[in-house]
């Protein structure tokens, strides 16, 4: 006889209600605990971002298919759809900003319709590869080195994941990365600034942020930064596995991660670890090609050189002349036909070239210069200066090192180890530790010496070019790959001692470099309060989002003297926060001194360093006050943000902010006369224009 079930309901709508019922429970329970119930924020960030992750793998995933690019493992067939699916999106936010359509429902229409129309033919498609079996699996003798690894590894993905869920207040974001998609996102619209010289850059990075933000906030953007780094490091591992062995990858992976340099940019929102992803797989679809000969990873490698040339500047010689280089050597040393050479080079140019097109032909409409603010003194440009372009161009070349002689290059990389605050963040020893055990080395493939040009090749034009350690991240892991190599044959030599010393050598550089990276970047040890609700939002703002020492500016100072101050210098965030919360939707901010912007949710005029300010010029060109009212009200303008300190510092450094004794006393004139304080914090200021004041303001 059939025993009878104790329930009424069947067993799987008991294991449903069974879940539902725990989660609310256990979510009750843990939400009373703020640092728990902090992290329940965290969730929709976390499936909004795995739904563009999808969608990305999704849209990659009909290139790869279209290409029969022939990848070894699932790895690094889910490495290359991710990549293309990168690219299409950023062009796809691209179009549809500058169609002025840059709203969150019609990316959610969008994401709708790639499901209904790609899911199918995924399905469909979709095969799993032939997985090459690992040699030493199964063994695993040498477990105890896998363990350190891994635990390295594994502690530095959390640590950055940690850092990720901090809210940004690293300058370049807030002016440049987040603070674009912040205006992007206000206007509705991707168009180009002419207070803003970064909008004319190539930003397909940037184009994802914008997403990211649209969608749900700077969370999402920031897990974004997160995904695309650890799809770099990835693809180092997966590059590695096709070529040598599976211990060699993890080395690889682990020097990579833990130099400071790259940990430091892990987590932390900008486009070096995106472009570092792009040139890096252009670079090793090139080698695919040279060793398979089959012309759909020649395609592949134009491809990844566009999306690189779509995303800064710097990839217009480091990727493209240097990837284009190679092509060309490689094609001469086989003695190929000029027929053929031609073929070649000219689809690998002609891809790139018209992958990135789009970003060129935007700033050529619109400031008549292709590359602008690049090659200023040749095509010209709109907005700009003689004297803001050498600026510009001297901030982008870094201080750095000269070298006037053969002598001062050699030495270059000892000054990378003695002196890496000339040149940014350290990049740490290894990197140069490991080139005399590869040059003894009798065994070395061509896949080795292709990656030893490309590292040459590329420490040649950073060195007479940009030298700023955040532009060497991709030779930085081609170079973890070489050293890599070289350690691994060390490791497994007979001679036990040698191995030991090995061993023993890689550990300390590791744990050196992490220890570096910790000890030297704010922003990592800062996180956890945030993270684990110690601290709130507003407050972690309030502290870190802020730069540089104050340079007093005394001639302003009645402005706010009069009043108590609760901070000396004060701090952005309250002004931005007070803002926010009090001002009118169709109050408008015009910013003076102060350039960091991106969590602002009012509308507002912010000009960079490298920009000419409205206010500022309309003194400078003696424009009456009267004048200058009726000017600020037909731009809609209601209140100024008068960051002193800021103005000093950028006076001081001689850019566009450049005053004089003359502009200083319009300035303070105009000021005290058609504004006054309607909030401060020390000598931050918002100050709201008074039109009916007539000329006799009030403070």
């Amino acid at each position: 006889m059939k025993q009878e079930s104790p329930f009424r309901i069947s067993p799987t709508f008991l294991v449903l209600f069974l879940t539902l019922w725990g989660c609310l429970l256990l979510l009750c329970f843990m939400g009373s605990m703020s640092y728990l119930k902090n992290s329940f924020s965290y969730i929709l960030d976390f499936l909004v971002f795995i739904l563009v992750s999808a969608v990305v793998y999704a849209t990659g995933f009909i290139i790869y298919r279209m290409l029969k690019l022939d990848c070894p493992t699932k790895m690094e067939e889910s490495i290359y759809c991710c990549v293309f699916g990168i690219g299409v999106m950023s062009y796809l936010v691209l179009g549809v900003g500058l169609l002025g359509f840059l709203y969150k429902e019609v990316f959610y229409l969008i994401f709708i319709i790639i499901a209904i129309f790609l899911v199918p033919y995924i399905y469909k498609n979709w095969s799993v590869c032939q997985e090459r079996e690992e040699e030493i699996a199964g063994k695993r003798v040498d477990k105890y080195w896998e363990l350190v690894l891994c635990s390295i590894l594994f502690f530095l993905f959390i640590f950055s994941l940690i850092n990720a869920l901090a809210p940004v207040t690293e300058y370049d974001a807030m002016v440049y990365h987040y603070g674009l998609p912040n205006i992007f996102i206000q206007e509705h619209k991707i168009c180009y600034l002419p207070e803003n010289v970064y909008s004319a850059f190539p930003l397909n990075i940037e184009m994802l942020f914008t997403l990211g933000t649209l969608l749900k906030g700077y969370e999402v953007s920031n897990l974004m930064q997160y995904g695309i780094s650890v799809l770099f490091l990835l693809s180092i591992y997966a590059f590695v596995r096709r070529y040598f062995d599976y211990f060699t990858a993890l080395l690889a992976t682990a020097l990579l991660l833990t130099t400071p340099l790259v940990a430091h940019a892990f987590s932390r929102p900008a486009a070096d670890m995106g472009l570092a992803l792009f040139i890096c797989l252009s670079l090793f679809s090139l080698i695919i090609w040279f060793d398979v000969k089959k012309d759909r990873w020649l395609i592949s490698s134009a491809l990844c050189c566009g999306f690189s040339l779509g995303t800064k500047y710097t990839a217009l010689f480091f990727a493209l002349g240097l990837l284009g280089f190679m092509l060309l050597g490689k094609l001469l040393i086989e003695k190929s036909t000029l027929k053929r050479i031609f073929t070649k080079l000219s689809i690998f140019l002609l891809i790139s070239i018209v992958i990135a097109s789009p970003w060129y032909l935007k700033n050529w409409i619109t400031t008549g210069n292709p590359f602008f603010p690049a090659f200023y003194e040749i095509f010209g440009g709109e907005d700009f200066s003689n004297a803001i372009y050498s600026s510009w161009l001297r901030d982008a070349r870094h201080p750095g090192f000269s070298l006037s002689s053969i002598m001062n290059f050699l030495l270059l990389p000892y000054r990378l180890l003695s002196s890496p605050h000339l040149f940014g963040l350290p990049t740490g020893p290894f990197f140069i530790f490991f080139w005399p055990f590869l040059l003894v080395l009798r065994k070395r493939n061509a896949i080795i010496n292709y990656l030893i040009i490309f590292t040459f090749g590329y420490f040649i034009l950073w060195a007479f070019s940009f030298q700023v350690t955040r532009f060497m991240i991709p030779v930085l892991s081609i170079s973890a790959i070489l050293g890599a190599f070289v350690f691994e044959e060390l490791r497994r030599a007979r001679e036990r001692y040698l191995s030991y010393s090995t061993v023993c050598f890689i550990i300390v550089v590791m744990v050196c470099n992490v220890s570096i990276f910790l000890s030297q970047s704010r922003v990592a040890l800062d996180p956890f309060p945030i993270v684990f609700g110690v601290v709130s939002k507003s407050d972690y703002l309030k502290k870190y989002l802020s730069v540089f020492q104050p340079n007093s500016f005394d001639n302003f100072k009645a402005l706010y003297n009069n009043q108590d101050s609760t901070n000396e210098y004060g701090d952005v965030f309250s002004i931005i926060e007070y803002a926010n919360q009090n001002l009118e939707p169709t109050d408008k901010i015009l910013f003076l001194g102060e350039t960091m912007h991106a969590y602002l949710r009012r509308k507002y005029i912010c000009s960079t360093g490298y920009n000419r300010n409205i206010l500022v010029s309309m003194l400078q060109n003696n424009i009456s006050d009267e004048e200058i009212l009726k000017r600020l009200s037909s731009l809609r303008i209601t209140h100024i943000l008068f960051n002193v300190d800021e103005l000093k510092r950028f006076s001081l450094q001689g850019y566009s902010f450049k005053l004089d004794g003359n502009d200083i006393k319009r300035l303070q004139g105009f000021l005290f006369k058609t504004t006054f304080v309607e909030f401060k914090k020390g000598n931050v200021l918002l100050l709201k224009i008074n039109n009916n004041s007539k000329l006799s303001g009030r403070h």
